[in-house]
């Protein structure tokens, strides 16, 4: 199964010291992809969030690039949890060149949001518009540029960092997503 990737300018709706918080994904929310419609049903990423034990590790990476990681569920400094509004994701940035840039980028609201790369578990299509009601998660990351969700790019607001905000991270190389 090949894996598919959805921006969702997303913008972190909170920066607290060296955590990033912001939504990947919003329930209900129509996305042109080329020559089709998508939206994510509410509980898309129930089961694979419950099955963690059975996948690879869910990784935090920059413009969905293997070798720019910044955080993973592995060590706590991800967490990916569902709410009413979406797939919710809440980071501890690493004290690193990476994490460091990407923070000064956050806080001067430069970034272009969150995207989701996944695999299609049950989807559903009528016409031309996709519904996905369940999907492997592989991979969350912080884009530069654009993001294809554009209602969500008002969930992403600044706030100054705390004095004393301290991270206490570490950083690996990721060998690519799930399958071959």
């Amino acid at each position: 199964m090949q894996t598919e990737k959805r921006l969702a300018a997303a913008p972190f709706s909170e920066i607290t010291g060296r955590i990033l918080t912001g939504y990947a994904v919003l329930w209900g929310v129509e996305t042109r992809i080329g020559d089709f419609t998508e939206i994510f049903e509410r509980g898309a990423f129930t089961q694979t969030l419950a099955n963690r034990a059975n996948l690879r590790d869910i990784l935090l990476l920059v413009d969905h690039d293997s070798t720019q990681l910044l955080a993973r569920q592995a060590n706590s400094s991800l967490t990916i949890t569902e709410d009413a509004k979406g797939l919710r994701v809440q980071a501890s940035l690493p004290d690193t060149q990476l994490g460091n840039d990407t923070l000064k980028m956050a806080e001067a609201g430069l970034l272009g949001g969150l995207s989701v790369g996944f695999v299609a578990v049950k989807e559903e299509w009528t016409g031309n518009r996709r519904s996905v009601s369940q999907a492997d998660l592989v991979e969350v990351s912080i884009i530069h540029a654009h993001a294809a969700v554009l209602p969500t790019a008002d969930t992403l607001d600044v706030r100054k960092l705390q004095a004393g905000a301290e991270a206490d991270l570490r950083a690996r190389l990721y060998t690519y997503y799930l399958g071959a």
